[in-house]
């Protein structure tokens, strides 16, 4: 999982994400910058979490996993609001397959999580 700040108050592409240009393209900013990488090892039914710079949390959950594909709960929230749930779902993601999650804001921008299914 990866960390990328996108804003408008930079423009290019950090080196190290230069393989999700393609991905990141279409989006309405100028500048894409990583802020942190971490690797996580999941195993079935098994949960990981990662705290997000403005207070929430991404957890990410192996519900199940096939040579093809797998299935992973994605849930961000704020743990100190009751009903601080801004995400709640679960995804198919093919082996070696990138999804996003987006839009946390950031100083003056927004977060976009990358997510990576390798094994």
């Amino acid at each position: 999982m990866m960390v990328i700040h996108a804003t408008n108050s930079a423009e290019g592409y950090d080196p190290a994400i230069r393989s999700l240009q393609r991905h990141l393209s279409f989006l309405n900013y100028r500048g894409f910058r990583l802020l942190f990488k971490n690797e996580m090892m999941l195993r079935n039914h098994t949960t990981r979490s990662l705290g997000l710079f403005d207070g929430k949390v991404l957890e990410v959950t192996l519900k199940s996993a096939t040579q093809e594909k797998v299935v992973l709960g994605v849930k961000m929230y704020n743990p100190k609001t009751p009903s601080g749930v801004s995400l709640d779902t679960t995804v198919s993601v093919s082996r070696r397959g990138t999804f996003f999650v987006g839009g946390p804001r950031h100083e003056d921008g927004v977060l976009l999580l990358p997510i990576t299914a390798w094994y």
